[in-house]
């Protein structure tokens, strides 16, 4: 059971890391896009539609933000474990660590 058990968790790690980079690629993309089309003088057009650069800028900036924070919450050495949980010896009994 441990062994379904850290491959369920090794494979949630494995999405999240994936979930991470595709978040900064994507944001980092949108901004780059968003900023060289500010320069545009036909983006600025607002009969057209909204203004696809600040449009682009604004979600690349939040989907920045959004990966700053899964980094932050899911590689901060404190989102590792609670300090009271027990480690497991090899024989697979549990040990308490203070």
């Amino acid at each position: 059971m441990r062994e379904v058990s850290d491959l369920l968790r090794a494979f949630g790690w494995a999405l999240l890391k994936l979930l991470i980079g595709l978040t900064v690629g994507l944001g980092v993309g949108l901004v780059t896009v968003g900023g060289r089309s500010l320069n545009d003088p036909g983006a600025w057009d607002f009969r057209t539609g909204p203004p696809i650069g600040e449009v682009m800028l604004a979600i690349g900036i939040g989907l920045l933000a959004s990966a700053v924070m899964f980094i932050v919450l899911f590689y901060s050495p404190w989102s590792q474990g609670s300090p009271g949980r027990g480690k497991r010896r090899d024989d697979g009994s549990l040990r308490e660590e203070r």
